[in-house]
């Protein structure tokens, strides 16, 4: 229970969140992104990079690709080359670890792409404890990246949320009631990511 003395802070800043609150969402549209057509789109599986991950980072790293497919798919947006397509074209073609612009300029060539989403995951943590009562929070740290054809860079969104509770951070209202306030699993984190980020993706007017 909520000390009466402290009742009105607190109610203070759960409506002052109601109006104006954050997501752990970043978005960037470059320069070269001006005048873009992007109609048909490569997804690559994500690698998984970084100290802040578990043995079981291939399996997570495939599980955020499959998120972010999914919201792909439910944009219906652009047309999509799936991530074990364009996986497996670049096995065949022996450029599975090519830089960037070389992995772009073959699937342009190949599929016809007009861009390709790279995406890396730096964290996935499993929450400890139950959803009412967790010792230590689900934690996820991802990053999408669109390049064009040639390799250029156009577009960029990270998402990098530990779940907290309210009081902690009252700006996680919309959040915290979208989860019914309880502690979620990581994998809840990733599909909540990957769907801002590709919504924050399909705003954008690629013309």
């Amino acid at each position: 229970m909520v000390p009466l003395r402290r009742a009105p802070r607190l109610l203070a800043a759960v409506f002052a969140c109601l109006a104006a609150c954050q997501t752990p969402i970043l978005v960037e549209v470059t320069p070269e992104a001006q005048g873009q057509r992007i109609e048909k789109l490569a997804l690559l599986p994500f690698a998984a990079a970084g100290t802040e991950l578990t043995s079981g980072s291939g399996d997570a790293a495939l599980l955020v690709t499959g998120r972010v497919l999914e919201q792909l798919v439910l944009l219906d947006r652009f047309d999509l080359v799936p991530p074990l397509e364009s996986a497996r074209l670049l096995r065949l073609r022996g450029r599975g670890e090519a830089p960037a612009a070389e992995v772009c300029r073959v699937l342009h060539a190949a599929f016809g792409v007009d861009a390709v989403l790279f995406g890396t995951l730096h964290r996935f943590a499993e929450r400890e404890g139950r959803p009412r009562g967790a010792s230590r929070p689900a934690a996820v740290r991802f990053e999408l990246e669109m390049r064009g054809a040639t390799g250029r860079p156009l577009w960029r969104g990270s998402y990098n949320e530990v779940q907290q509770g309210l009081i902690d951070d009252p700006r996680s209202l919309s959040r915290a009631s979208e989860r019914g306030f309880r502690f979620v699993t990581a994998e809840e984190l990733a599909r909540y990511g990957a769907r801002e980020l590709v919504q924050a993706l399909g705003r954008t007017p690629w013309r």
